[in-house]
């Protein structure tokens, strides 16, 4: 059984996140539904009795919340948790001292009781937690992972991240993956690259896979739209190197990146 957290801020988004969650793993998983919340900048005098009131109402919004699910879904083990404090910090940290095996957030969207998860947020924990984090866009619905792209530079062997739980997802869902890389001139691939991608096919033993170089000057981009253009169900990173993974969930960078993720994305470490 793995345990999977679900931050939620009650939002559209943070509920899709759920169902995202629940189709892909199923029923024999245990699911934690964590709402971080924290006062508005206020004045001193105040700062008490509103951190007491938003506390009640993120416990009360919780209940509700695994009532809703528990109804829905009567096997599942939902648990609940509310903390005080920043969700920039305190996700990653919660995951990481709770024995929780993946993260499964939205990636859009906030409610008028909190500010969690989307922006900063969303950017931290796929950056700082050390465990698988999946990112769903607001509107997206799991339909299976038929054809799944891993973006990476291939400056790195990263064979080690192609471990048992990203196997496992493959083969359950019958993936085929592509591995991608963006590069300014394709005829240009070093020696080292080369290297890297073959550590990284034999790791692919009995996986449907290949690899795949294209040019573009502005890497997360090319990649959304390749994802996009080739009806790809998932794209999975590596945040250590891909600055492009944070710009793209913060949409106040660039216009060029205003469509931002129209695919759920795994964050792998």
């Amino acid at each position: 059984m793995s345990v999977i957290l679900i931050p939620t801020d009650f939002s559209k988004s943070s509920r899709n996140a759920a169902e995202y969650a629940i189709a892909m793993f199923g029923n024999e998983q245990s699911y934690i539904l964590l709402n971080v919340y924290e006062e508005p900048r206020a004045s001193v005098t105040s700062m008490v009795s509103l951190q007491d009131i938003l506390a009640e109402a993120s416990i009360d919004s919780l209940v509700e919340e695994k009532l809703r699910l528990s109804e829905k879904y009567p096997e599942i083990q939902f648990s609940v948790e509310s903390i005080y404090g920043n969700p920039n910090n305190v996700i990653s940290q919660y995951s990481n001292r709770e024995d929780v095996d993946i993260i499964v957030m939205g990636s859009k969207g906030t409610s008028s009781l909190t500010k969690l998860i989307l922006g900063s947020a969303a950017v931290s924990v796929l950056q700082d937690a050390k465990i698988p984090v999946f990112a769903v866009p607001e509107s997206y619905q799991f339909d299976g992972l038929k054809k799944v792209l891993l973006a990476v530079d291939l400056t790195h062997d990263d064979t080690h991240l192609i471990n048992q739980f990203v196997l496992s997802l493959l083969k359950e869902n019958k993936s085929k993956l592509t591995i991608l890389t963006v590069t300014e001139d394709k005829d240009k691939i070093d020696m080292e690259r080369v290297e890297n991608a073959f550590s990284m096919h034999n790791s692919l033993d009995r996986i449907d896979h290949d690899f795949e170089v294209i040019e573009g000057e502005e890497v997360s981009a090319t990649i959304q739209n390749y994802a996009r253009e080739n009806d790809y169900s998932l794209v999975v990173t590596i945040p250590r190197q891909v600055s492009w993974f944070k710009r793209i969930l913060n949409p106040s960078i660039s216009k060029n990146l205003a469509e931002h993720v129209q695919r759920p994305m795994l964050a792998l470490h």
